[in-house]
């Protein structure tokens, strides 16, 4: 705006980076002119970066918490669901036309197909539900995981990391938890793995979007269908689950980088104290190193996850008699996006892979869950 020069002369010189934008406006020295302060404009993002491209779809709502998650986020983020069939003893390796064609014919009945949910008591309703019961999802999946499924994580050298929620982080600050049933990392190390339970998801949306008896019907129905736009066409692939990962991922980077940062600490303390005594040194920072228990060379280029998932009593979509698998590889690139949303970032698709791997025969489910831990 130009102002007239009898203004400018006495007007107050305000920088763009002093004033915020919440300032008031700020008064001349002459009586009666009022000099509006310069608001600066919101920052450039880059082109590509994660701002760019949701501020680009504003109308979508996308800065939302994870647990409210859609496959628009998926979309826009570069993720997707890879599956990976049924994992049954001696048909690991089959063949991607028959896996195909089965995955096809189980999504079937159910593609396609919205169903309602009752706020009140939680349970999804449906008219073409699959025959799922209460006692057929709760003694299988009760065994599984309250006596074999610690004693397999065992053998493969997860132990119980912790319950309850572990911090999404994003632009550099945690702005939401993300939780599991539980989870479990190597020893002192970070979550590698959450158990989690796919009626707790739907708890968790329901306590967020908690519906009040005292409101109008009118307000009832907004944080009705709240709930019901959180909930994804078929729950094996609910995106919660992706950002569930991203966080796993985030904590062994944050893991890493702490232990990185502590042995550069270490170097340099050891360096100033006995910088004069070079072969001293040396024989003190190899008995140093070979009491270590493990030495961080570097950061990883990828950061493996994955989630086990059981279905609730009234999930709708997944088969009570199989357990679902999830594995991702997270490259540091992706979380970079993360870290960094104002820059772009060019990386692959993230894929995760899913198996369903059935409980009814538990000699069968050890021997399966072997293979899909010691395949790598």
């Amino acid at each position: 705006m130009l102002w007239p020069p009898s203004c400018q002369s006495h007007a107050t010189v305000v920088r763009y980076c002093s004033i915020p934008s919440y300032q008031p406006v700020e008064k001349s020295r002459t009586s009666g002119v009022m000099v509006q302060s310069k608001i600066p404009s919101n920052p450039r993002y880059e082109p590509g970066s994660i701002n760019h491209i949701f501020r680009a779809n504003q109308g979508k709502r996308l800065y939302v918490r994870p647990l409210f998650w859609t496959q628009d986020h998926l979309t826009l983020l570069g993720c997707d669901f890879n599956d990976q069939g049924f994992l049954t003893e001696g048909q690991e390796q089959r063949s991607n036309k028959k896996t195909k064609s089965m995955s096809d014919n189980m999504e079937l009945p159910l593609r396609n197909k919205r169903r309602s949910i009752s706020p009140d008591s939680g349970l999804v309703i449906s008219g073409d539900s699959p025959t799922q019961t209460p006692s057929l999802c709760g003694e299988n999946i009760n065994i599984v995981k309250k006596f074999f499924l610690p004693n397999l994580l065992g053998r493969y050298g997860l132990h119980w990391y912790c319950k309850g929620g572990i911090p999404f982080w994003f632009n550099g600050k945690p702005v939401a938890r993300v939780g599991a049933e539980n989870f479990y990392a190597k020893h002192k190390g970070p979550p590698e793995l959450a158990l989690i339970d796919m009626e707790t998801i739907l708890d968790m949306r329901r306590a967020s979007s908690k519906i009040d008896s005292f409101l109008d019907g009118p307000m009832r129905r907004i944080q009705r269908l709240k709930i019901l736009k959180a909930m994804p066409e078929m729950e094996h692939r609910d995106p919660y689950l992706v950002g569930l990962m991203i966080g796993m991922a985030q904590q062994q980077r944050a893991h890493i980088e702490a232990k990185l940062e502590e042995q550069e600490l270490d170097s340099v303390k050891v360096g100033s104290l006995y910088g004069k005594f070079t072969t001293l040194l040396a024989k003190l920072r190899s008995k140093v190193a070979s009491k270590k228990d493990k030495k961080v060379e570097g950061m990883p280029d990828t950061f493996k996850v994955r989630v086990i998932a059981t279905p609730g009593c009234f999930t709708n979509g997944m088969d009570a008699n199989f357990l679902y698998v999830y594995e991702a590889g997270l490259t540091t690139t992706f979380l970079d996006k993360l870290e960094r949303p104002n820059e772009h970032f060019s990386c692959e698709p993230v894929h995760i892979s899913y198996w369903r791997i059935p409980i009814d025969d538990l000699t069968g489910f050890t021997y399966r869950m072997n293979y899909l831990f010691y395949k790598d």
